[in-house]
């Protein structure tokens, strides 16, 4: 399979549902989060021996990341790259002037803004010029 390469139109129609789909893993990893720490505790303070008192929980564990797991496959269909769930970070391969780099968007911006070299992170992002928004093909 060839990889992707998003122009920013393209990226930037496809936020709407990934939007949705981010806060939804976002959530799904909080409760999924509450509920380890719960079942740890739990653990802590049970003794030995009786039938497994934990089933329930560690059900739930594993359908909450079963769930996960599926929004992260589809997002990962799209051909964009979840980054970090709790920043709600993605990126999208692209070409601005013929060489690679990734188009970066977090939850809470409207739109893409910024880019980055596929070797830099987060931290290294640069503002989309308006001579690079046209030549991103």
């Amino acid at each position: 399979m060839s990889k992707r390469y998003f122009t920013l139109d393209e990226a930037n129609r496809l936020l709407p549902v990934l939007r949705k789909n981010v806060l939804q893993l976002q959530r799904l990893k909080r409760e999924f989060d509450t509920k380890y720490r719960e079942l740890q505790m739990l653990k802590a303070g049970h003794g030995k021996g009786g039938e497994d008192p934990f089933f329930e929980r560690e059900a739930e564990l594993e359908f909450l990341n079963i769930q996960a797991r599926g929004v992260i496959d589809w997002i990962n269909g799209t051909g964009a790259q979840l980054k970090d769930i709790e920043m709600g970070l993605v990126d999208f391969p692209s070409l601005i002037d013929g060489r690679e780099v990734l188009l970066c968007w977090q939850v809470g911006e409207e739109s893409i803004t910024h880019w980055h070299h596929p070797w830099e992170g987060y931290l290294y992002r640069k503002k989309i010029a308006h001579e690079d928004e046209g030549k991103d093909e």
